[in-house]
């Protein structure tokens, strides 16, 4: 009975390490089961909270965004090029321009010069054509003749024998080259004191020699005729010393107008440097050409000026045209650097939590995994602890009915008449020895 007793007490503590062991591993289990469930439920957290975050963040807006203000910047440079480009032509339409005021100023400084010159000097020339004559003024006014050329203003001369023609053909300078003064017949009773009429009808004539005045005369071939006979010397020495081979009819002048022939000699009736008709004519003829090339001149300096104007307007136009395209563009570029800067941001904080999402959602899933893990092991323990407590049993059932055999034999024992005569052959044991057991 004693041996009995021992594998009781054997089994007992078998029993009770299987039951605690048991026991432990369901607390272990749930223990896992709610943490794997917490574990579970911040995974569903963290991929809704990635699904929401990533419906935020808009990235195709963004990459509008930057294409848009790669665009701006690319025109704001261009306008800024432009601008560069506009400023050096407008300095330069700036400097032709004062150049073209400059000079239009000089011109018009001209043509006032000119036309107060041509004035003064037609007004001297009316005067020696006999402006102030009011007789000779009245009959020209009454027969139309008012406008009628001059001689004067007819004759071509060879320069530097203006003053040798006027000395030879005289009042003729003061006279009216009209195409015929056949019909002025009628008229000639009434004309006044030194009136001069010459026919400037085209008329067939001769050639001249080069030492002939009249081949220094050219536009009224009836006024050149009547220098055919008159020859041209340098000087008086010269035109003495001619005086003898000339013949009946035929003369010589220097450009001085002193005028010899082989009988006779006549010193000008005035002085060389004295302005005459045709010398005045001929300076109101330059005077006027001149006139007329410095107007032109004017004109064309002021055509060039108004263009240079319209120019620079235009520069500047199209100055500040590029200046408002560059102010809109660096102004669109300040709001949408402002707007991508935001979006950036937006960006770069969303894109952070997503990284820690994911590194959270690693972590998780890894703790899920050696929690699940963790829990396999705990539930392979506790099949263990419970295959154990199945197995504690079966042996306490069949330490039980060991028991129940040992106590019967003890009950057996204790009823027997004579139980030392049959001790030794029936028990290994004293009667004392197993009422002492049989208390368990």
């Amino acid at each position: 009975m004693s041996e009995w007793q021992q594998q009781w007490e054997d089994f007992s503590g078998r029993s009770s390490d299987a039951r605690r062991q048991a026991e432990l591993s369901q607390s272990r289990i749930r223990s896992l089961e709610d943490a794997i469930e917490q574990l579970r439920n911040r995974y569903r957290k963290l991929e809704d909270e990635q699904a929401l975050l990533d419906g935020q963040m808009d990235r195709a807006e963004l990459e509008e965004l930057l294409e848009q203000q790669e665009t701006l910047e690319l025109q704001r440079e261009e306008a800024s090029e432009r601008i560069a480009t506009i400023q050096e032509n407008l300095y330069e339409a700036r400097q032709n321009q004062r150049e073209a005021e400059q000079a239009a100023a000089e011109d018009r400084q001209r043509v006032q010069s000119l036309r107060a010159s041509l004035e003064s000097q037609q007004a001297l020339l009316d005067e020696q054509l006999g402006g102030q004559d009011d007789a000779l003024q009245g009959w020209l006014s009454e027969h139309g003749l008012t406008d009628s050329p001059r001689v004067a203003g007819k004759l071509s001369i060879e320069n530097g024998w203006e003053f040798a023609v006027e000395q030879v053909i005289g009042r003729f300078t003061h006279g009216l080259a009209l195409p015929g003064i056949e019909d002025l017949s009628a008229a000639m009773a009434s004309a006044p004191k030194g009136l001069a009429l010459v026919n400037s009808a085209e008329q067939q004539t001769g050639e001249f020699s080069g030492d002939r005045l009249a081949a220094k005369v050219s536009g009224l071939p009836t006024v050149a005729s009547l220098m055919a006979g008159i020859r041209t010397v340098e000087s008086l020495d010269h035109a003495l010393e001619l005086r003898a081979s000339l013949t009946d009819g035929e003369s010589a002048i220097t450009p001085e107008g002193v005028w010899v022939s082989r009988d006779w000699l006549l010193m000008p009736d005035s002085e060389a440097g004295q302005v005459g008709v045709i010398e005045r004519q001929k300076k109101v003829s330059e005077l006027t050409e001149q006139l007329a090339q410095a107007e032109e001149s004017l004109e064309l300096t002021n055509d060039r000026l108004d263009n240079l104007q319209e120019r620079a307007e235009r520069a500047e136009a199209e100055r500040d045209d590029a200046q408002a395209s560059l102010s809109d563009a660096e102004r669109e570029l300040s709001g949408l650097s402002s707007r991508i800067s935001g979006l950036r941001a937006r960006a770069e904080q969303i894109d952070a939590r997503l990284k820690s999402i994911r590194e959270d959602l690693s972590d998780v899933s890894l703790n899920l995994e050696d929690r699940e893990e963790s829990l396999q092991s705990a539930r392979e323990e506790w099949q263990q602890a419970l295959a154990s407590s199945e197995d504690s049993d079966e042996e306490k059932e069949r330490l039980l009915a060991q028991r129940d055999s040992l106590r019967e034999n003890l009950d057996r024992c204790a009823t027997m008449p004579v139980m030392t005569a049959i001790m030794p052959t029936s028990c290994n044991y004293s009667c004392s020895h197993c009422i002492a057991s049989v208390t368990v």
